[in-house]
């Protein structure tokens, strides 16, 4: 057995949630809502109770806690089993996949700190003796190694929210072989060196250039002195998610209308589709909307007709969606299943949800909005319909709370059908007025105004030959059934001309 010599500097040893609560208290300072990350992911995981911590914090995320070494993975095993939510993948992260070596501290003959001899100090590089708080010894094993990317494709992820990443020198190669998937990752936590610990490891300019060539910012105040540190990266980009609501008549056109809003907005992170049965749409987060407080049914009664009740029922659960489905993000993108993007659409300016506009004007719908919460009044010129609206979570509760006061308690949804005149020919409400409305009289300054080049059409001819940002494709205007394969054309030659 190996002497133990005289460390040179203690190793410090972090007490444990030290890490979490400074994470914790990073994401409350931001404002980021924890209950919105939907896959966490403990790379180079060690004992599984990070995995745990982060469980802890993130109470709707599943936790895929990945770990190698064959020293503590029964240990990872004994501490996940009890935690439904994580799911132990006992493999390496490599830049490819297959099989690799490793090499795991030999915890009899380093000379550390830590009382369990450090495994954590594993690695798949070989150490360089030069570090003078702890010395290391290590074995060399094989075991099996796979890409992030793979990995997330095997395991149905198409999207990571948080990455924790600890891996002694390997973080760059576990971050490059995330591919693409960086680009919807929120917050990236990493440890990193500012001299190696190993031989061939990555060091802190290398992850930093990485990292900020793909739209992270570094949070953290970077202190090149140390050895070590942890630091926490920001994705520049501000994510959106996409909501469609699906009714029986929707179904024809909503694989285009996904296709388009994946290749032409580009903030955002998941699309849900809102409806009964999951129509089985890859890319497509089906949501059910029994889940909401209100159905097709109780529409009916609230308005005492049969007239438009599905066209109130899709308005309600945009108006709601957010409130109920609590892992959406912020800001949440409705797009009616018969509109097609034609053209990269943003709908964020920096931290400002850009607010689209059009020129329909009804008069009745603006009579239901003022019986609905009368210091509500139309703002300007123009309408809020445009058949895509970007929705704020803060503000429409804002909304609710407003609405339900006014009318004594009664729940928002309630008050909203009562205050429909259904006596008249057109449609008696319009939660995009409400909501349009309701943003600039009370939110002017935090947001941007901004139109799109939209148009209604019966068909991408109609549109002429200077397409459009998007169209919307109204059954009403349509001459006979959509020609899906002209269409999915058209949109495929439309993404030719944005890549040219």
């Amino acid at each position: 057995m190996r002497e133990h010599v005289p460390l040179l500097a203690p190793a410090p040893i972090p007490p444990r949630g030290a890490m979490i609560a400074r994470l914790a208290k990073f994401l409350r300072r931001r404002g980021i809502d924890v209950e919105t990350f939907g896959a966490v992911f403990d790379i180079g995981s060690r004992d599984a109770l990070q995995a745990i911590e982060l469980a802890g914090l993130f109470p709707n995320a599943h936790i895929v806690a990945i770990e190698c070494n064959p020293g503590t993975l029964e240990l990872c095993r004994s501490n996940s089993a009890r935690h439904p939510r994580i799911r132990l993948v006992e493999k390496a992260i490599h830049a490819y996949t297959g099989r690799c070596q490793f090499h795991p501290i030999d915890t009899a003959r380093t000379a550390t700190n830590w009382p369990d001899g450090n495994p954590g100090a594993s690695s798949l590089f070989l150490a360089t003796e030069n570090y003078p708080a702890e010395q290391y010894v290590q074995n060399t094993v094989e075991v099996d190694c796979i890409r992030l990317d793979t990995l997330c494709d095997t395991l149905g992820i198409d999207v990571i929210d948080f990455i924790w990443v600890d891996l002694q020198g390997a973080e760059l190669l576990a971050l490059q072989s995330a591919g693409t998937l960086l680009e919807k990752t929120r917050y990236i936590y990493t440890e990193v060196s500012h001299r190696p610990l190993y031989h061939g490891q990555c060091l802190f300019d290398e992850v930093d250039a990485f990292l900020k060539a793909r739209g992270f910012r570094c949070c953290t105040k970077v202190d090149r002195s140390r050895w070590q540190q942890d630091l926490i990266y920001e994705n520049t980009r501000r994510l959106i998610d996409a909501l469609i609501p699906l009714g029986p008549e929707d179904l024809d056109m909503l694989e285009l209308c996904v296709r388009s809003v994946r290749a032409f907005v580009p903030q955002v992170r998941h699309i849900y589709g809102l409806s009964t049965v999951d129509p089985g749409i890859p890319g497509v987060r089906h949501i059910d909307e029994r889940l909401f407080p209100f159905d097709k049914d109780s529409v009916r009664r609230g308005i005492r007709s049969e007239s438009r009740a599905g066209c109130y029922l899709q308005q309600l659960l945009k108006l709601y969606f957010q409130l109920v489905h609590r892992v959406s993000l912020e800001h949440v993108l409705a797009v009616d299943a018969d509109t097609i993007f034609l053209k990269p659409c943003r709908f964020m300016d920096a931290e400002r949800p850009i607010f689209n506009f059009g020129d329909h004007y009804e008069p009745a719908l603006f009579e239901h909005m003022m019986r609905l919460y009368p210091q509500l009044h139309r703002m300007m010129a123009w309408s809020g319909i445009t058949h895509t609206q970007l929705l704020t979570r803060a503000w429409l509760r804002e909304l609710h709370q407003a609405v339900e006061a006014h009318h004594a308690g009664k729940h928002f949804w309630e008050a909203y059908l009562s205050c429909i005149d259904v006596s008249g020919p057109e449609l008696g409400a319009s939660e995009a007025e409400i909501y349009f409305n309701f943003c600039l009289r009370y939110h002017p300054a935090e947001l941007t105004i901004r139109r799109f080049n939209w148009t209604c059409a019966s068909d991408l001819d109609a549109t002429g030959s200077d397409r459009p940002d998007y169209v919307c494709l109204p059954r009403e205007l349509r001459s006979g059934p959509i020609d899906h394969t002209k269409l999915q054309q058209q949109i495929t030659l439309a993404l030719e001309a944005q890549e040219a």
